[in-house]
């Protein structure tokens, strides 16, 4: 279905249109020093930095008590297997407290320069854990890492996620169901160290993404259009605002739209540690969406293209995995909408016969929509830039 201007309410795209303003927040605060890490943000398969990572502590995302650390052990355990120089644990527990570093999901330009010079990075390695637990008798296991570089202004150099149910999969006799929580996160944290190390060997894309389907496409969409002729697009992905009761839903949806904006060649997204640290230091709240008059004191030298930003209304994974979220993207140049769409999804949608093609997770779930929504949405803006999206 296809709607025009009287899809949506008109305070609430108000209210997020000022809110999407925010993205040209300044992030000029971070020292001018060379970089470490060598390989371009727009290459689809490419080099890695030429030093070793550091591994930051995983944010709890999951909204409940979860062992973030021993999840954090295992994957520093199969990253050194796979040959990956690392600094982690103490050392970095050390380094954060010195710098006075409290926020571990995502990395500012001041953070990243001090990472580089007391760590001696290329890279930092952060992620999310984002279910953790059993549900209706399957567990269930989410969890996206990025690596970002250590230069004044970071970039994502890769980034991958892993949303998983034990019953996924359970092929002939249910032969392939997983029953315990520490099973399918063992088979979750391999495929995601396997993911990074094939990057840095130069053999595994930057950043893959959720296959999109038909099943999952936006709902309603509302005036596509694409921004003005530029040879490459830099996009900024706000926070969502979260209007459901699942703490973190709000970032796990922004968090897909980055993961599958930058996995477009030609398009530039900004780190989201980058964002969240200007909205910080213009003090911006976005509860609810922003005041003008917040928005004004933050505009600021952000030099980017299209800001994204929208709502999630609904996140739950039992007993049925379902999202419901609406996004809308503004081109800063023309000050214009040039995509704004709602989607709504079950795990079961589609789904006829013995549970095949079933999404047993709210983050698988919200993983293939995003994917679907942004295969859309960069569709149009693709003709004015390099078809290799």
């Amino acid at each position: 279905m296809t709607c025009w201007p009287s899809c949506s309410s008109s305070g609430a795209a108000a209210r997020l249109a000022v809110s999407l303003a925010i993205g040209l927040a300044a992030c000029a605060s971070a020292p001018p020093v060379a970089p470490l890490a060598a390989s371009s943000a727009n290459d689809s398969t490419g080099s890695a930095p030429g030093s070793r990572l550091a591994l930051f502590p995983l944010e709890n995302l999951t909204g409940a008590p979860a062992p973030v650390r021993a999840t954090q052990d295992a994957l520093e355990r199969l990253l050194a297997a796979r040959g990956v120089e690392l600094v982690a644990g103490d050392v970095v527990a050390e380094f954060l407290g010195k710098r006075r570093v409290r926020y571990t999901g995502g990395l500012d330009g001041v953070t990243a320069a001090a990472a580089r010079e007391d760590l001696g990075v290329g890279g930092v390695v952060v992620g999310t854990l984002e279910s953790y637990g059993m549900n209706q008798g399957a567990p269930v296991f989410a969890a996206t890492l990025r690596l970002i570089s250590t230069e004044s202004e970071p970039r994502i150099l890769w980034m991958d996620g892993m949303a998983m149910a034990g019953d996924d999969a359970p092929g002939p006799f249910a032969l392939g169901v997983v029953f315990s929580v520490p099973e399918l996160e063992a088979i979750a944290l391999k495929r995601l160290a396997d993911s990074l190390a094939a990057f840095l060997d130069g053999t595994g894309p930057r950043v893959p993404t959720c296959t999109s389907s038909s099943r999952f496409k936006p709902r309603v969409r509302f005036r596509p259009a694409r921004p003005d002729g530029r040879d490459r697009i830099s996009v900024a992905v706000l926070p969502f605002v979260n209007e459901t009761r699942h703490r973190s839903a709000g970032e796990a949806v922004a968090s897909e739209f980055v993961r599958g904006l930058a996995a477009r060649a030609w398009i530039t997204t900004l780190e989201p540690g980058v964002v969240r640290d200007a909205l910080l230091r213009h003090r911006v709240v976005m509860e609810g969406g922003v005041s003008l008059e917040s928005a004004r004191i933050a505009l600021g030298s952000m030099d980017v293209d299209v800001v994204v930003s929208g709502y999630v209304r609904s996140f739950q994974g039992y007993p049925v995995p379902q999202v419901d979220f609406t996004v809308i993207a503004i081109d800063t140049r023309a000050n214009r909408v040039i995509w704004q769409s709602s989607s709504f999804n079950r795990g079961d949608d589609g789904v006829f016969f013995f549970d095949a093609g079933k999404v047993g997770t709210a983050h698988g779930l919200n993983c293939r929509m995003v994917e679907s929504t942004v295969e859309e949405m960069v569709r149009g803006w693709a003709s004015n830039h390099r078809p290799d999206s």
